[in-house]
């Protein structure tokens, strides 16, 4: 609703007819639905325990419902807490072959570092042996050419042989230690290999195992969601029977206690507010009044004027807040210009009880309240249907 109303700017009795426009623009928006209900007849007592015995019913159905799904929610809660933990546990053991992994090429490092050592110290050794044997060859050669051996030299070729049979010793030493080198780090590389592949071994049949458990807590976790959401809807619709159920107790009261219905209350309808009638219904002027405009205190309370449902209860712009009651037969009330309201829409409110307080209506220029008389779309005259004065 676009409509706005300023009563600085325009004349108070051209502002007169504009509630009952809004308000029929306002009952042209309404669902067909709640047009329809409103217009059912009025039910028995009988037909009314009836429907409250039935709702009673489908009430303790849906709480059963309700507890069940409640149930399923809590097991499936726990079995997805079981599959959390062993997913926990498997990232666990997932880490643990992670380190040992670790811990592998670490130590593949150091072996790697020591196979390089020694193999400087073979080379180093392989030269020495080399050189040895070029000065043995030396050696030979220069004695081969001098004929052999002279008395004189023998304390030299001594010193010769005796250096020769160290570095030799030393030589075989170091490749007596090569080769115990070798045999370990050839033991230690298959070692390494084999723990490798046992490790890979486990983390792939750990893996395996974790995308296993996370497709069932998947599925768990799917399982939870519709359980929810059925546990919600069944849980919209044991409020709704509930509120069914407290809106039948109220219309059997009223039977009961023989209320009368709406098109059988004329002229004795309840006053909105206590206020001076400063707006008449006039339907015949141009533009038309709908309905009528009370002055009031301010925050006077604002009565429905016979009991009913509340069908509508919200803001619109120019109007403050509008009320509007049906109360069966197609016949419904409103009430606008509310600066609050104590009601919500749905509720049951029984004959002169409050609905909110009267607020500030531009075309009084002050406090008031307009109210509204309809039957289906048709306003009537609500002040042959008020009754008198309290």
């Amino acid at each position: 609703m676009s409509l706005v109303i300023k009563s600085s700017a325009i004349p108070v009795s051209s502002l007169r007819p504009f509630a009952g426009l809004a308000l029929l623009l306002l009952f042209c928006c309404l669902p067909p639905a709640q047009m329809a209900r409103a217009a059912q007849p009025a039910q028995t007592e009988k037909e009314i325990q009836a429907r409250i015995k039935l709702e009673e019913d489908n009430a303790k159905t849906r709480r059963d419902s309700l507890a069940r799904l409640t149930q399923q929610e809590r097991g499936v809660n726990a079995e997805l807490a079981a599959v959390e933990e062993s997913v926990l546990k498997l990232e666990r053991e997932l880490a643990a072959q992670r380190d040992k992994l670790l811990g592998l090429a670490r130590s593949g490092s150091e072996t790697e570092a020591q196979y390089e050592k020694l193999l400087q110290e073979k080379q180093k050794s392989e030269a020495a042996m080399r050189e040895v044997l070029r000065t043995t060859w030396e050696v030979y050669n220069r004695k081969q050419s001098a004929g052999g051996p002279q008395l004189d030299e023998w304390p030299a070729m001594d010193r010769d042989y005796q250096w020769s049979a160290s570095l030799f010793a030393a030589l075989e030493e170091h490749r007596a230690r090569i080769a115990e080198q070798e045999k370990m780090l050839g033991e230690l590389s298959g070692r390494r290999i084999m723990i490798g592949r046992e490790v890979a071994e486990s983390m792939e049949a750990i893996e395996l195992e974790k995308a296993k458990i996370l497709a069932e807590r998947l599925r768990y976790e799917r399982r939870l969601a519709d359980l929810r959401k059925q546990r919600q809807g069944a849980q919209a619709e044991l409020d709704a029977t509930v509120k069914l159920i407290s809106s039948l107790n109220f219309d059997l009261q009223n039977a009961q206690a023989g209320a009368m219905r709406i098109d059988r209350a004329k002229g004795s309808l309840v006053w909105p507010a206590a206020g001076k009638l400063e707006i008449s219904y006039r339907p015949s002027a141009r533009p038309p009044v709908q309905g009528i405009g009370l002055s009031t205190a301010a925050g006077a309370p604002v009565l429905a004027a016979h009991g009913g449902k509340v069908m509508y209860n919200d803001t619109m712009r120019g109007l403050g807040r509008v009320v509007v009651l049906q109360h069966g037969e197609a016949y419904f009330t409103v009430y606008a210009f509310l600066s609050d309201s104590s009601v919500r829409q749905g509720d049951p409110v029984a004959r002169g009880q409050e609905l909110g307080k009267a607020g500030y209506y531009p075309a009084l220029k002050g406090n008031g309240i307009y109210f509204e008389l309809r039957h289906h779309q048709t306003t009537l005259n609500p002040e042959l249907w008020l009754g008198p004065k309290s």
